[in-house]
């Protein structure tokens, strides 16, 4: 999604930005080319910003398969329609540290985020503090595959069970 994100504000930039160069007369009409331009990766921030939004974009996304069955279609539970985590609103609260729960996490993350080491993904789960509270805490660590060598994070996550709806908080990349 980062190539995404940064080709739209590069696009925005050169829409606001004066004429240059570029412009060539050929045959009386203007054409405008594009230069190639040298990408480099992106900085610290940058990678934490990216990663975070695009993991709570996935933490927010329901399944299809959580209001649709698709034992009919089982190319289409494995495709990107598929998106997202298993719905949260209906796990009861001994169902919370369940193995089913940690790694439907986990296999989402590897399914839907192919910046992660699949086998390096780590899930575990804690019931929210308060006896009557309807929300769980994941803690989540991976590797980003990164070159020359992979990067360590992870990140925090609050689950309220009701909505359905999760939260990152602390996400840490370790450069």
């Amino acid at each position: 999604m980062q190539i995404f994100r940064s080709h739209h504000h590069d696009r925005r930039r050169r829409q606001h930005a004066a004429p240059t160069q570029d412009a060539k007369k050929e045959d009386g009409e203007t054409t405008v080319t594009r230069r190639i331009d040298f990408r480099e990766g992106v900085n610290e921030q940058q990678l934490r910003h990216h990663i975070e939004a695009d993991l709570n974009a996935l933490m927010n996304t329901i399944r299809l398969d959580a209001i649709n069955p698709l034992h009919k279609a089982p190319h289409v539970a494995k495709s990107i329609l598929n998106y997202g985590f298993r719905d949260l609103s209906s796990v009861t609260l001994r169902e919370l540290n369940s193995d089913a729960i940690r790694e439907s996490i986990r296999q989402s993350l590897i399914d839907y985020e192919p910046r992660l080491v699949p086998g390096s993904i780590e899930v575990s789960v804690k019931r929210g503090e308060g006896g009557k509270d309807q929300r769980m805490e994941l803690y989540v660590s991976a590797d980003l595959m990164g070159d020359p060598v992979d990067i360590p994070m992870d990140f925090d996550a609050e689950v309220d069970l009701g909505a359905g709806k999760m939260r990152m908080s602390k996400l840490r990349v370790q450069m």
